[in-house]
């Protein structure tokens, strides 16, 4: 019974929890209209699979930011490479052009010219097998030259691939920053749903109630977001059935504590059962205007519901049951009492006089009333409350009205 008890609790907890989230967010008006806990989960599932695209891109524009700057490194050592490479190969050309003056003169002042190097290497590759077959003393030269028109290859294809690659990376930083913004966009149209006039505050406090309703990956979480997003009607129904079954459940406790056992499982059930029940029945009763507690203004019609004091209410009823019970049962009464709803009232005060005043007597009073003397007299003596019918008799009687002669209370 005890694990019963801690199990109804934490559903309670549950329960409670979210009902004063959802009042919290139900709170919220946009444009003078309340917050709806259903349109603010429409637009919840919006928000959040867009705010994963923005995480989602976010994360890959790290990536990329870090890529570059790691590209950056190689770019700025394939730079230097290729500077060397350069320097060197412009030294080379200009040894090779200064050893083909007056044996190539065209060669030597192209290969001095102003040409790229990517053509000046060109030709003079293209010229290599000649210049060696025709000149011995120039094969010296050009295996430098080919030894560093080979280096600078090198260079330059590692340059030109840090080149492309960071063009590539750059493009890819932009496009991503220009779908975050996009996305951001997307966002503030998904909050129009809501209100047309979405400014700051106004988006922090729409962010505000969908980050409470939006559940994080714990199990806590999603179990207390299933309960807010209930409509509020059933929320406010499950809170006080629940909280019926906590108060039930301290009463038997309490009953197990003071040694009055319980006969078998079943009355465990059963008490939990009227527990809840009556707990149910007090809160419509109560909705419906009955005066059965003491504020009835807190829980009547549309009034704003305070979920503390609907788990207060709902406790009491299922801990004290029985007088839940005979509550409801005395105002059922009342309401259907002898098909009128004036109800029995007692003599302001000892009537006998007003009698003797008029010269009237009691047994004629009591034929009148169809009851006995001994009862005639305890309702003129206050000590007996009359029916409705009954005061109007005595009334006539005496020819008084009701109200001067009966009140609501008991003679002190």
């Amino acid at each position: 019974m005890i694990v019963l008890t801690v199990l109804v609790g934490t559903v309670c907890i549950f329960a409670l929890a979210s009902t004063l989230t959802q009042s919290r967010i139900l709170s919220l008006s946009f444009d003078g209209v309340p917050a709806s806990i259903w349109k603010l989960d429409s637009v919840r599932q919006d928000w959040s699979a867009l705010r994963k695209q923005i995480a989602d891109q976010t994360e890959a524009l790290k990536a990329a930011n870090s890529a570059n700057l790691m590209l950056e490194d190689r770019g700025t050592k394939a730079a230097q490479g290729l500077n060397w490479a350069k320097e060197q190969l412009k030294d080379t050309l200009y040894e090779v052009s200064a050893s083909l003056s007056g044996i190539d003169n065209d060669l030597s002042d192209f290969l001095s010219g102003s040409a790229d190097y990517g053509a000046k290497v060109a030709r003079l590759k293209a010229s290599n097998a000649r210049l060696r077959n025709g000149q011995a003393s120039l094969a010296g030269v050009l295996d430098q030259f080919d030894k560093i028109s080979g280096a600078y290859a090198i260079a330059k294809t590692e340059y030109d691939e840090y080149d492309a690659e960071s063009k590539g990376l750059n493009q890819k930083i932009t496009s991503l920053a220009s779908g975050i913004k996009s996305i951001q966009d997307s966002i503030d149209v998904v909050f129009s749903k809501i209100t047309k006039n979405v400014d700051a505050p106004t988006r922090a406090r729409i962010e505000n109630a969908l980050y409470e309703l939006n559940p994080t990956s714990t199990w806590f979480s999603k179990a207390i977001s299933w309960f807010v997003i209930l409509q509020p009607d059933v929320l406010s129904l499950i809170l006080v059935v629940l909280m019926g079954v906590l108060g039930s459940s301290m009463q038997i406790l309490h009953s197990l504590f003071r040694g009055d056992g319980i006969q078998s499982f079943g009355d465990y059930v059963l008490r939990l059962s009227v527990g809840a029940i009556t707990a149910l029945v007090i809160f419509i009763v109560a909705k419906a205007g009955v005066p059965i507690i003491a504020d009835a203004s807190r829980l009547n019609g549309d009034a704003p519901i305070n979920p503390y004091f609907v788990s207060f209410v709902a406790i009491i009823s299922g801990l004290m049951s029985e007088q839940a019970i005979v509550t409801v049962q005395n105002q059922g009464q009342r309401f259907f009492a002898n098909g009128t709803s004036e109800p029995d009232r007692w003599a302001r005060q000892d009537l006998n006089p007003d009698l003797a005043a008029q010269n009237l007597d009691v047994p004629t009073l009591a034929r009148y009333l169809t009851i006995s003397n001994e009862a005639a007299e305890a309702i003129l003596k206050g000590s007996q409350r009359a029916t409705s019918e009954q005061q109007k008799i005595v009334a006539i009687y005496l020819r008084k009205s009701v109200r001067d002669l009966f009140s609501d209370l008991p003679q002190r």
